[in-house]
């Protein structure tokens, strides 16, 4: 009979004293990805805290320990009240794919929530452009490196929601809550402009146990939900759909928001940006070149959403409400940029 040892985990600020031991980690977390010494070398100095810095209240400097042994941390640096910086997200290199850089951004987000900033930006390295994407980042542009002048790297921003919540892949034990939360959304957005009978007729049609189990079994649909941290709670969800496109979208290989709903006692806290995020990650993912989605025109405040994640008008279609013959903007965004 062979023991087992028991693995503990910690999260916990760093202390001034952990300053060599941060920016050692640091560089040996860069060299995993195999870039030449020279280059690993002229990271040293950005690489190297000191104590100075982790004592600085401008500064937020957070390990994660195995057993009691430090394994990875982050540092977030204040912009502004509302504006973060990711300086540093370091995991030892044998620890790397284990999910503790998971932990340490969602620790990150969570800790940025209670502060009530809305927003991280982050200057990421190119092997980690797929990680902060799958985190919910966007590219929003490129930066010079700070250590390497003329490298440029992807510049990405996290939208920091107001409650703490995580995003995932629905399956069929959701199904409930799904049905639950699709009824109400739907009702909340359209309940004051349409005819009762209408509402009925879509829902009793649409958004049903027996359509949206149908849905989540459909190898060309996937569900993506926002449950709350901490009470579990469904508040938001969106599917996407890579079956048939809509002839205004140009693209080789493209994938539709088909629904996106976020419950009403959570509305403009961030939620949606969350489920935006996932969505633009999965397409990106999935080697998508265009994301599109239809919108009904008398939707302003959705419309408005859409084109500040960079939607643009491209087309019309119908979309029948039980009697009602409703009129819906096409939207689409490029992935190409976010391909890099």
């Amino acid at each position: 009979m062979s023991d087992l040892m028991t693995i503990s985990t910690e999260i916990r600020n760093a202390s001034p004293e952990e300053a060599d031991l941060l920016s050692d980690l640091a560089l040996r977390s860069k060299a995993h990805w195999e870039y030449p010494r020279e280059f690993v070398e002229a990271c040293r100095q950005e690489l190297t805290y000191q104590p100075s810095q982790i004592d600085n209240n401008k500064f937020d400097f957070v390990v994660v320990e195995e057993n009691a042994t430090v394994i990875g941390f982050y540092a977030l640096e204040k912009l502004s009240r509302v504006e973060f910086e990711l300086d540093a997200l370091f995991v030892e290199p044998k620890y790397i794919g284990k999910g503790y850089g998971r932990r340490l951004i969602k620790h990150a987000l969570s800790s940025l929530a209670t502060k009530g900033a809305r927003k991280l930006l982050i200057q990421g390295d190119p092997n980690a452009a797929q990680f902060y994407i799958a985190a919910g980042g966007r590219q929003i542009g490129v930066r010079e490196s700070g250590s390497v002048p003329s490298r440029l790297l992807p510049l990405f921003e996290i939208i920091v929601p107001a409650i703490s919540c995580s995003c995932r892949l629905a399956h069929t034990g959701d199904l409930v809550d799904l049905v639950d939360l699709a009824v109400r959304s739907f009702i909340d957005t359209y309940g004051g402009e349409n005819d009762e009978y209408d509402l009925d007729d879509y829902l009793s049609n649409s958004l049903t146990v027996a359509k949206l189990g149908e849905e989540l079994e459909d190898i060309n649909n996937e569900f993506l939900l926002v449950r709350s941290d901490q009470t579990d709670e469904l508040i938001g969800y969106a599917k996407l759909s890579n079956g048939s496109c809509h002839s205004s979208v140009i693209g080789k290989a493209a994938i539709e928001i088909e629904r996106i709903y976020v419950d009403n006692s959570v509305m403009s806290k961030g939620v949606g940006s969350v489920l935006m995020s996932y969505c633009l990650a999965r397409a990106h993912s999935l080697a998508c070149d265009v994301i599109w989605l239809g919108v009904w025109e008398k939707n302003p405040r959705a419309i408005q959403f859409y084109e500040r994640w960079g939607f643009l008008t491209v087309g019309e279609h119908k979309f029948k409400l039980g009697s009602n013959i409703q009129n819906d903007f096409i939207m689409n965004k490029s992935l190409a940029f976010e391909d890099g």
